[in-house]
Protein backbone atom coordinates (compact mmCIF):
# COMPACT_ATOMS: atom_id res chain seq x y z
CA UNK A 1 0.00 0.00 0.00
CA UNK A 2 1.42 3.82 -1.11
CA UNK A 3 2.12 5.93 1.98
CA UNK A 4 3.01 9.78 2.19
CA UNK A 5 6.02 10.23 4.62
CA UNK A 6 5.60 14.02 5.85
CA UNK A 7 9.17 15.27 6.46
CA UNK A 8 8.81 18.26 8.78
CA UNK A 9 10.81 20.46 10.82
CA UNK A 10 10.83 24.19 11.06
CA UNK A 11 12.24 26.55 8.06
CA UNK A 12 16.14 25.87 8.38
CA UNK A 13 15.75 22.14 9.94
CA UNK A 14 17.42 20.15 7.33
CA UNK A 15 14.04 18.67 5.68
CA UNK A 16 15.49 18.91 1.91
CA UNK A 17 19.00 17.45 3.04
CA UNK A 18 17.51 14.72 4.99
CA UNK A 19 15.38 13.74 1.56
CA UNK A 20 18.73 13.79 -0.36
CA UNK A 21 20.41 11.99 2.27
CA UNK A 22 20.87 7.77 2.34
CA UNK A 23 19.08 7.88 6.18
CA UNK A 24 16.05 8.87 4.36
CA UNK A 25 15.30 6.04 2.35
CA UNK A 26 16.79 3.92 5.16
CA UNK A 27 14.41 5.13 7.67
CA UNK A 28 11.30 5.51 5.72
CA UNK A 29 11.60 2.34 3.16
CA UNK A 30 10.86 4.15 0.35
CA UNK A 31 13.21 3.70 -2.88
CA UNK A 32 15.55 6.21 -4.12
CA UNK A 33 14.03 9.37 -6.13
CA UNK A 34 10.79 8.41 -4.90
CA UNK A 35 8.57 11.93 -5.66
CA UNK A 36 8.49 14.81 -3.55
CA UNK A 37 5.60 17.32 -3.20
CA UNK A 38 6.22 21.00 -1.31
CA UNK A 39 2.69 21.27 1.22
CA UNK A 40 1.60 24.85 -1.05
CA UNK A 41 1.80 22.50 -4.13
CA UNK A 42 -1.34 20.34 -2.88
CA UNK A 43 -3.44 24.11 -2.27
CA UNK A 44 -3.53 23.77 -6.27
CA UNK A 45 -3.09 20.23 -7.11
CA UNK A 46 -4.33 17.44 -4.66
CA UNK A 47 -3.82 14.53 -7.19
CA UNK A 48 -0.25 14.72 -6.34
CA UNK A 49 -0.98 12.72 -3.43
CA UNK A 50 -0.92 9.30 -4.97
CA UNK A 51 1.06 6.40 -4.79
CA UNK A 52 4.30 6.21 -2.83
CA UNK A 53 5.22 10.21 -1.71
CA UNK A 54 7.63 12.53 0.45
CA UNK A 55 5.57 15.59 1.59
CA UNK A 56 7.95 18.03 2.70
CA UNK A 57 6.10 20.37 5.34
CA UNK A 58 7.23 23.15 7.07
CA UNK A 59 5.92 23.31 10.38
CA UNK A 60 6.33 26.85 11.12
CA UNK A 61 3.66 27.49 7.99
CA UNK A 62 0.89 28.46 10.28
CA UNK A 63 3.11 31.21 12.27
CA UNK A 64 4.38 32.48 8.90
CA UNK A 65 0.84 32.96 7.70
CA UNK A 66 0.09 34.69 10.75
CA UNK A 67 3.02 36.95 10.56
CA UNK A 68 2.10 37.56 6.93
CA UNK A 69 -0.84 39.26 7.36
CA UNK A 70 0.44 40.85 10.68
CA UNK A 71 2.70 42.44 7.75
CA UNK A 72 0.10 43.49 5.49
CA UNK A 73 -1.73 45.42 8.29
CA UNK A 74 1.27 46.64 9.16
CA UNK A 75 1.90 48.36 5.05
CA UNK A 76 -1.87 49.60 5.45
CA UNK A 77 -0.80 52.28 8.43
CA UNK A 78 0.04 55.29 7.96
CA UNK A 79 3.28 56.68 7.30
CA UNK A 80 4.42 57.84 10.78
CA UNK A 81 3.63 54.63 12.40
CA UNK A 82 5.51 52.95 9.56
CA UNK A 83 8.52 54.84 10.25
CA UNK A 84 8.42 54.23 13.77
CA UNK A 85 7.75 50.42 13.23
CA UNK A 86 11.48 49.35 12.97
CA UNK A 87 12.76 50.54 15.96
CA UNK A 88 9.39 49.72 18.13
CA UNK A 89 9.80 45.63 16.77
CA UNK A 90 13.40 46.20 18.41
CA UNK A 91 12.47 47.28 21.28
CA UNK A 92 9.50 44.36 21.88
CA UNK A 93 11.31 41.49 19.94
CA UNK A 94 12.29 40.06 23.61
CA UNK A 95 9.24 40.92 24.83
CA UNK A 96 7.35 39.46 21.91
CA UNK A 97 8.87 36.17 22.53
CA UNK A 98 6.36 33.53 21.91
CA UNK A 99 4.08 35.98 20.29
CA UNK A 100 3.59 34.59 17.05
CA UNK A 101 2.98 30.95 18.18
CA UNK A 102 0.30 31.92 20.83
CA UNK A 103 -3.07 30.51 19.25
CA UNK A 104 -1.78 29.22 16.15
CA UNK A 105 -3.01 26.52 14.97
CA UNK A 106 -2.50 24.12 11.78
CA UNK A 107 -6.09 24.19 11.39
CA UNK A 108 -5.16 27.54 9.89
CA UNK A 109 -3.15 26.32 7.09
CA UNK A 110 -5.09 25.13 4.03
CA UNK A 111 -2.36 23.51 2.64
CA UNK A 112 -2.12 20.93 5.75
CA UNK A 113 -5.73 20.81 5.73
CA UNK A 114 -5.44 19.00 2.22
CA UNK A 115 -2.77 16.85 3.48
CA UNK A 116 -4.76 15.56 6.75
CA UNK A 117 -7.57 14.50 5.14
CA UNK A 118 -6.45 13.08 2.17
CA UNK A 119 -7.12 9.05 2.81
CA UNK A 120 -3.39 7.99 1.95
CA UNK A 121 -1.61 6.50 4.95
CA UNK A 122 0.45 8.60 6.08
CA UNK A 123 3.80 8.66 8.23
CA UNK A 124 5.90 11.23 9.59
CA UNK A 125 9.59 12.36 9.99
CA UNK A 126 9.78 15.35 12.76
CA UNK A 127 13.45 16.92 12.19
CA UNK A 128 14.85 18.46 15.31
CA UNK A 129 17.45 21.36 15.77
CA UNK A 130 18.91 23.51 18.28
CA UNK A 131 17.33 26.78 18.13
CA UNK A 132 21.45 28.03 18.11
CA UNK A 133 21.64 25.99 14.98
CA UNK A 134 18.69 26.97 12.85
CA UNK A 135 19.67 30.59 13.88
CA UNK A 136 22.77 30.19 12.00
CA UNK A 137 21.75 28.37 8.91
CA UNK A 138 19.03 30.80 8.39
CA UNK A 139 21.84 33.40 8.48
CA UNK A 140 23.94 31.86 5.90
CA UNK A 141 21.56 30.84 3.62
CA UNK A 142 20.55 32.46 0.55
CA UNK A 143 18.42 30.23 -1.54
CA UNK A 144 15.44 27.65 -1.07
CA UNK A 145 16.87 25.17 -2.66
CA UNK A 146 14.86 23.44 -5.35
CA UNK A 147 13.41 19.99 -5.43
CA UNK A 148 12.61 17.17 -8.42
CA UNK A 149 8.88 19.03 -8.24
CA UNK A 150 9.77 22.65 -8.84
CA UNK A 151 10.59 23.16 -12.45
CA UNK A 152 11.51 26.85 -11.68
CA UNK A 153 14.71 26.01 -9.67
CA UNK A 154 16.37 27.80 -6.63
CA UNK A 155 14.21 30.94 -5.46
CA UNK A 156 15.71 33.33 -3.28
CA UNK A 157 15.41 32.68 0.32
CA UNK A 158 13.56 35.30 2.82
CA UNK A 159 16.39 35.69 5.35
CA UNK A 160 15.13 38.27 6.97
CA UNK A 161 11.56 37.15 7.42
CA UNK A 162 12.19 33.61 8.83
CA UNK A 163 15.00 35.79 11.25
CA UNK A 164 12.04 37.56 12.71
CA UNK A 165 9.91 35.00 12.99
CA UNK A 166 12.63 33.18 15.05
CA UNK A 167 12.67 35.88 17.02
CA UNK A 168 9.26 35.81 17.96
CA UNK A 169 8.66 32.31 18.13
CA UNK A 170 8.43 29.42 20.45
CA UNK A 171 9.98 26.81 19.10
CA UNK A 172 8.87 24.49 21.59
CA UNK A 173 5.33 25.14 22.02
CA UNK A 174 5.30 24.78 18.51
CA UNK A 175 6.80 21.34 18.19
CA UNK A 176 4.71 20.65 21.07
CA UNK A 177 1.64 21.17 18.64
CA UNK A 178 2.94 19.66 16.09
CA UNK A 179 3.40 16.33 17.42
CA UNK A 180 -0.17 17.02 19.71
CA UNK A 181 -1.90 17.22 16.00
CA UNK A 182 0.02 14.38 14.77
CA UNK A 183 -1.34 12.31 17.16
CA UNK A 184 -4.72 13.47 17.20
CA UNK A 185 -4.60 12.67 13.35
CA UNK A 186 -3.34 9.01 14.19
CA UNK A 187 -0.22 9.26 12.07
CA UNK A 188 2.86 7.90 13.62
CA UNK A 189 5.85 9.93 13.93
CA UNK A 190 10.09 9.60 14.69
CA UNK A 191 11.81 12.55 16.06
CA UNK A 192 14.90 12.72 14.59
CA UNK A 193 17.56 15.30 15.66
CA UNK A 194 18.89 17.11 12.60
CA UNK A 195 21.98 19.17 14.01
CA UNK A 196 23.99 16.85 12.58
CA UNK A 197 23.62 14.46 9.70
CA UNK A 198 23.90 11.88 12.05
CA UNK A 199 19.80 11.71 12.43
CA UNK A 200 20.01 10.22 15.79
CA UNK A 201 16.80 9.49 17.59
CA UNK A 202 15.15 12.18 20.09
CA UNK A 203 13.66 10.17 22.89
CA UNK A 204 9.94 11.32 22.72
CA UNK A 205 8.50 15.02 23.06
CA UNK A 206 9.38 15.35 26.58
CA UNK A 207 13.52 15.32 25.47
CA UNK A 208 12.60 18.54 22.84
CA UNK A 209 13.93 21.15 24.91
CA UNK A 210 17.03 19.57 25.62
CA UNK A 211 17.67 19.25 21.64
CA UNK A 212 16.07 23.08 20.88
CA UNK A 213 17.63 24.87 23.93
CA UNK A 214 20.83 22.80 25.50
CA UNK A 215 22.25 25.74 26.65
CA UNK A 216 19.40 27.04 28.89
CA UNK A 217 18.74 23.25 30.12
CA UNK A 218 22.27 22.57 30.97
CA UNK A 219 21.42 26.18 32.79
CA UNK A 220 18.62 24.60 34.87
CA UNK A 221 20.45 21.74 35.82
CA UNK A 222 23.34 23.52 37.28
CA UNK A 223 20.90 26.03 39.13
CA UNK A 224 18.99 23.08 40.39
CA UNK A 225 22.04 20.59 41.41
CA UNK A 226 23.71 24.76 42.94
CA UNK A 227 20.50 24.71 45.08
CA UNK A 228 20.49 21.39 46.04
CA UNK A 229 24.16 21.50 47.80
CA UNK A 230 22.99 25.12 49.51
Amino acid sequence: MAVTWIVSGPSSAGKTAFLKSPACSGITGLPTGAPVALAWQVTRDIDLMHGDLYMHYNILRPVHLRYMKMRRRHRAQTPLLRSLWPALRRQLSRARSGLLSRGTSFADDPAWQRIRDHPQPKEAIVLVASYDELVRRVERRSAVEALSSEPQGEREYARSCWLDIYRQVDLLEIYMKWCRELDRCGIAYRLLDSTSRSYSTVEGVTSLGDVLYPRRRRREQTGAQQLHKD
